[in-house]
């Protein structure tokens, strides 16, 4: 079952603070089933400016977020469906 953008939205709302007090490159969180999901700050900022998180600037698009790290709007894709593929298995 896929995630919704609301819902994707929702669950990085969650997984914000869930993951407040976790420092490092990787932020791990165990799901359901015990297993570890790891988050690493690019992911989490790549999906933060693909939903518009961030208060200062609004939602990017993928060739936008692609300029800002000097990768391809395809990588971007593949990184935030790979973190939407950890949500859900974090909150389904």
């Amino acid at each position: 079952m896929s995630l919704t953008n609301a819902e994707v939205r929702e669950s990085l709302v969650a997984l914000r603070v869930l993951l407040r007090n976790k420092t490092g490159q990787k932020r791990c969180i165990k799901d359901n089933r015990g297993t570890l999901v790891y988050f690493t700050d690019r992911e989490i900022r790549i999906m933060e400016m693909y939903y518009g998180m961030d208060p200062t600037q609004g939602a990017l698009n993928l060739r936008e977020i692609g300029g800002h790290y000097n990768v391809s709007p395809e990588r971007i894709r593949q990184i935030k469906d790979r973190v939407v593929h950890k949500l859900e298995r974090l909150f389904n």
